[in-house]
């Protein structure tokens, strides 16, 4: 792996995470996807909780590239 490749990887996802995240919030939002302070009692509004299928994008679109 060169670090041409190495650095066009890292690019994708994080391109990838950070292009989805506005629209997993929305989805999050509208669809009752986001929790509010009943389970960390830290939070005064929701909090979405579908991160996670940002992340994984993320991954699965680095592993397309190689």
């Amino acid at each position: 792996m060169s670090l041409l490749h190495a650095i066009v990887c890292l690019a994708v996802g994080f391109l990838t995470c950070w292009g989805l995240i506005p629209l997993i919030r929305r989805v999050a939002a509208r669809r009752g996807g986001a929790r509010g302070s009943e389970f960390h009692h830290t939070h005064k509004t929701p909090v979405p909780r579908l991160g996670g299928v940002a992340l994984a994008a993320g991954f699965i679109a680095v592993a397309f590239l190689e």
